[in-house]
């Protein structure tokens, strides 16, 4: 004969002497349930996490097809001031004046590039206007300067840089 299972005063289940369930009280989870809330909690955190560093530190992938994705990534390039960032963009493995001199004066001048418009494009090759904000103690000036990009192989790549003939602030 089997005997029905009772609870004892701590409200433990015991069947035939032997400890068969855990007490569990309406509207209170048990320990297990707390601990896999707790876990999916924390997976759910990092994962969130994860994709906010993705999102904003990985730098968006350049489409070499696009002039002015291309150019875009340089603009992205002259605000880093990175010498690392923009070799592999130009035409030529260097880095141009417009760089060099920015990070030249970088302790005496705030630099912003922006694109202004998109590329226009012409068979092999494509211009772009880029306006560099110069902040000092002389105030604010926007230098105007044209990007040249050329058609090579299967995509496009900076050229060359022409500007202001005379730009003391750069």
């Amino acid at each position: 004969m089997s005997e029905e299972p009772g609870r004892d005063p701590a409200g433990r289940v015991f069947s035939g002497g032997q400890l068969v369930g855990h007490p569990t009280k309406p509207g209170r989870p048990t320990r297990t349930n707390r601990v896999l809330w707790i876990a999916g909690a924390v997976v759910l955190v990092v994962a969130i996490v994860v994709v906010v560093v993705i999102s904003v530190s990985g730098e968006d992938d350049i489409d070499p097809n696009d002039p002015t994705g291309v150019a875009n990534a340089v603009v992205n390039a002259l605000n880093a001031e990175d010498e690392a960032l923009m070799r592999p963009l130009m035409c030529e493995p260097r880095v141009p004046n417009v760089l060099v001199n920015m990070k030249a004066k970088s302790d005496e001048v705030e630099y912003q590039a922006r694109l202004e418009g998109s590329a226009t494009v012409t068979n092999y090759s494509a211009t772009v206007q880029v306006v560099i904000n110069a902040s000092d103690a002389q105030g604010n000036t926007d230098l105007d300067f044209t990007l040249y990009l050329a058609k090579r192989g299967s995509g496009w790549c900076a050229d060359q840089f022409s500007g202001p003939a005379s730009y003391t602030r750069l």
